[in-house]
């Protein structure tokens, strides 16, 4: 995909999967608003907080997937000039 070269390891794994990173994004909103109204305030925190870590997480994977096509393609540039 990047002339002769393939794409990134992270980048296929995201491109792949994108069924599983967009039912993740479906999923945590409900689940936490879920727990902000059934159950108890303290276990309702604790399940935002392990959601919201998920979340910076899938953020995180997703951000390296889509910017490591653009940083081999500098790298590539780099090297010619």
């Amino acid at each position: 995909m990047l002339g002769s070269h393939p794409l990134p390891p992270v980048t296929n794994f995201v491109v792949y999967n994108r069924p599983i990173f967009i039912s993740l994004a479906l999923l945590f909103p409900l689940v936490v608003i879920l727990f902000v109204f059934v159950g108890d305030n303290v276990r309702s925190f604790y399940v935002s907080g392990f959601i919201l870590l998920a979340i910076l997480v899938e953020i995180i994977i997703q951000w390296q997937a889509l910017m490591a096509p653009f940083a081999a393609i500098v790298q590539g540039m780099q090297g010619q000039g």
